[in-house]
């Protein structure tokens, strides 16, 4: 993965450990090095930082093939593309996954921005 993408990955986690009202950065950290918890970690947790990665990095892919291609699609066409090509842990539920491409999304914009 990216320096970007992880960096995204990291800056989401921050904030959807507050709105999903689960700590999620260690397992994104974990996620993010490939390792594994050291300790008992919840299993929905670590699902949950792998999703955050994944979609992350899904998402940083895409802004940056739109940005070489000068395209500016609406955040819901990346949210359906997101949403038909990541794969959901069973331990994730249909509204984390949302906010969490939701918040990814945002702030992939938040970032594309500044640039």
């Amino acid at each position: 993965m990216s320096d970007g993408a992880d960096d995204l990955a990291r800056q989401s986690a921050r904030r959807l450990s507050a709105q999903l009202g689960i700590e999620v950065e260690g397992p994104v950290e974990q996620a993010i090095a490939g390792s594994r918890p050291g300790q008992y970690v919840d299993p929905g947790s670590i699902a949950l930082g792998a999703l955050i990665v994944s979609i992350a990095n899904l998402v940083w892919t895409m802004f940056n093939d739109l940005r070489n291609d000068r395209k500016q699609p609406s955040n819901d066409t990346i949210a359906r593309q997101v949403r038909v090509k990541v794969e959901v842990p069973v331990d994730v539920t249909t509204d984390q996954r949302d906010a969490i491409i939701e918040v990814v999304i945002d702030d992939a914009t938040r970032t594309d921005d500044q640039a």
